[in-house]
């Protein structure tokens, strides 16, 4: 399906918001523009419901290097910026030493047979993302990743290790020339369907899995190219954080992660994945859209500089026009969405029933709220039968309340 005819909502991959009139203010004190809400009539159910000063759990070697892989997102390339038509997102993950989680239910989706070559060259983290173009009977897809190691020399070796461990998977592989790049590790097989690449730079190793719907090397060859032609002087632009100097890294800026829903014991149907809890920069993030293409140019027009993600997702913009002006465009019904009512008390909140459950944590449910610069987003699977679920509700005006409470 084309992008233009898949507007669908793009926050965790959807969500209608109706553009009314704003979100609210505390004690009377309502912005131009915006709804009052009266916070203590808001049903938060079992969440917390003010702000809390948190940061990304940095208390073992894994969280501290998943800082240095949110910044690297910020240097991958996204697949459609190889070929616009692969616009549906099927995941995007960061990735650490130390429990690397490479495959299982948050992982990456790389072979295990990738771990032990991670292990040997000592990996230090990464990024990766899928992208397809949403037809199953024409299949086509990108997987893009950087990885990280300690020298050049490492990451030299660990591509040679990664190529020779896809033929552990792929059996019936052969070898593939990528044009302009003879010294990247390349391989096509089902039937020159699929091609494995793997090149190092530096310290870091790019990893490409190309897939196309009917048999031709030659295309196989050339995605790998555009993929390379595009990925490797980004990566000649990222510089390495020293490993000691990561926690100097910024973790919190301007206390953003306090106006963002946090984790609970209770009432969390969603399982966030921690690795992925904390804040990006408006490239970074746009690795999570679903229309990251189009979400681009939205974040520029509305001056998108920060993003928050913990169990809700929050956006700092430029102003309060420029909240709604993005709300807008991140709530656009896709084909099948489908409105559902609002949390009551919040006027300028809207929620929408999703047509297909969307990445990264499969919610069907989702609710937007504004409030001054700020945009915020929350979802749920629904409950066991993925019915809807009155908890999205609760930790809307849950969220609601964080943002309006952290003025």
């Amino acid at each position: 399906m084309a992008r233009g005819s898949r507007a669908g909502v793009r926050v965790w991959g959807a969500a209608l918001v109706l553009l009314i009139s704003g979100c609210t203010a505390v004690q009377g004190q309502a912005l131009p523009g915006m709804t009052p809400v009266d916070l203590a009539r808001l049903n938060i159910g079992v969440f917390e419901a003010k702000p809390v000063d948190q940061v990304p759990v940095a208390d073992d070697k894994g969280a501290v290097l998943q800082i240095e892989a949110r910044r690297m997102l910020g240097s991958l390339v996204a697949p459609y910026e190889v070929d616009g038509e692969l616009d549906e997102l099927l995941g995007t993950h960061v990735l650490a030493a130390h429990e690397v989680k490479i495959y299982g239910e948050h992982g990456a989706g790389l072979p295990s047979q990738f771990q032990p070559v991670f292990d040997r060259n000592y990996f230090i983290s990464g990024a990766m993302t899928t992208r397809t173009n949403g037809n199953p009977r024409t299949l086509k897809a990108l997987a893009l990743g950087i990885l990280r190691f300690p020298s050049d020399a490492l990451a030299q070796i660990a591509a040679n290790e990664l190529d020779a461990a896809t033929g552990e998977f792929k059996p019936d592989r052969h070898g593939m020339a990528v044009p302009d790049y003879p010294q990247a590790r390349a391989s096509a097989a089902e039937a020159d369907r699929q091609g494995y690449v793997y090149a190092a730079r530096g310290p870091f190793v790019v990893l490409i899995k190309v897939t196309i719907p009917v048999s031709d090397p030659n295309t196989l060859a050339a995605q790998a190219k555009k993929a390379l032609d595009q990925q490797l002087p980004k990566l000649d632009k990222l510089m390495p954080t020293p490993l000691d100097d990561i926690l100097d890294l910024p973790t919190n800026p301007d206390a953003i992660m306090r106006r963002v829903l946090p984790g609970e014991a209770i009432a969390n149907d969603l399982s966030v994945p921690p690795e992925s809890v904390g804040v990006y920069d408006p490239a970074a993030h746009l690795h999570y859209e679903r229309d990251g293409f189009a979400m681009k140019q939205v974040y520029a027009n509305t001056g998108v500089d920060l993003v928050a993600r913990n169990v809700g997702v929050v956006y700092r913009t430029r102003d309060l026009a420029s909240a709604f002006a993005l709300q807008k465009a991140l709530t656009e019904l896709g084909p099948g969405d489908e409105v559902i009512q609002n949390p009551s008390g919040i006027a300028d909140a809207a929620c929408v029933k999703l047509d297909q459950s969307t990445p990264p944590l499969a919610v069907r449910y989702l609710c937007a709220v504004v409030y001054g610069r700020y945009v915020a987003v929350v979802g749920s699977r629904g409950n066991s039968r993925g019915e809807f679920d009155a908890t999205l509700y609760q930790r809307a005006a849950a969220q609601y309340s964080i943002l309006a409470k952290s003025e």
